[in-house]
């Protein structure tokens, strides 16, 4: 794990777009957003120090 992210940052467009519909509407609302978080801070953690920002 890395210990340089200290924060991660969601667009506030993320609600309007096509694919985060798509997932509201298969996993409903709860679902989509735990996963949408929940994955982005995992990738914010996991992401080489080597990727551009």
């Amino acid at each position: 794990m890395s210990s340089q992210v200290s924060d991660a940052r969601i667009s506030i467009a993320l609600p309007d777009h096509p694919k985060t519909v798509k997932l509201v509407r298969r996993c409903g609302e709860a679902g989509a957003w735990a996963w949408s978080v929940c994955s982005s801070g995992r990738l914010a953690i996991e992401r080489p120090a080597t990727w551009p920002v």
